[in-house]
């Protein structure tokens, strides 16, 4: 969550100091987007509390230290498709390049045997929901378009 959160931080600044609310707007959601996947991702770990490859297979490539439990759903993958989410619907041309970046970071996760496909799977719908969230929250309030505006006139007589 630290890179989500980190481009978050800076286009909310860069929002602000250039007086552009929808940059705000959208570091905002992204900053929320990290968080609330990373607690859904939290939840999900401690509900299921499914082994990782390494317990359960025996030609596992491992990098690093290994972990043991708590693999379903990967949380990189949840906050990466968040993100993906978010930034894709504040900035459509960068819906492809997002996307693909989120589908990498599934991908890594498998190929460094952190996790099984399901894992990322799971993350991936876990984060386009929390990044769906994040995005209806600082969504900006629009009148139905039937809605007529009254503007009060005085009238002094």
């Amino acid at each position: 969550g630290i890179v989500p959160v980190g481009a978050g931080l800076f286009m909310a600044l860069a929002g602000y100091l250039k007086s552009e609310f929808s940059l705000c707007r959208a570091g905002y959601a992204i900053i929320a987007s990290a968080a609330l996947a990373g607690v859904l991702s939290q939840i999900g770990k401690h509900l299921w509390d499914r082994p990782r490859p390494v317990m359960v297979l025996h030609d596992v490539r491992w990098v690093g230290e290994p972990l043991y439990v708590h693999s379903f759903p990967s949380g990189h993958t949840t906050t990466a498709f968040a993100f993906a989410f978010v930034t894709g619907a504040y900035y459509p041309r960068l819906r492809l390049p997002v996307y693909v970046l989120a589908m990498t970071v599934g991908f890594t996760r498998i190929y460094l045997g952190a996790h099984f496909f399901t894992d990322v799977l799971g993350g991936a719908l876990l984060g386009t929901i929390a990044g769906m969230l994040a995005r209806k929250i600082f969504q900006p309030k629009q009148q139905p378009a039937h809605s007529v505006q009254v503007e009060e006139v005085w009238v002094e007589n």
